[in-house]
């Protein structure tokens, strides 16, 4: 049996709907109950909770559509297994 560190891993994704004309953006998160957060201090209160809950973000990569505008953010979370995990 191993005696090193596991983990559990998420990814979240951010939804990105930006207006370059406009010079806004809006984001949509879903959890995994279903519950959509669209405001930017919903998202932060969120995020918050997962780390809350452990999980740690590692690392962010982009996603854009064919003209290159950012549509998503995917967020990769870990977090330390415990026994029974």
């Amino acid at each position: 049996m191993s005696t090193g560190k596991r983990f559990a891993y998420k990814i979240q994704v951010l939804e990105v709907h930006l207006n370059p004309i406009l010079t806004l953006a809006r984001w949509k998160i879903t959890d995994e109950s279903g519950n959509v957060y669209k405001e930017f201090q919903e998202i932060i209160n969120y995020l918050n909770r997962l780390g809350e809950e452990g999980w740690e973000l590692v690392d962010c990569i982009s996603g854009s559509d064919q003209q290159g505008t950012i549509t998503k953010v995917l967020m990769f979370f870990k977090k330390e297994k415990q026994d029974g995990f």
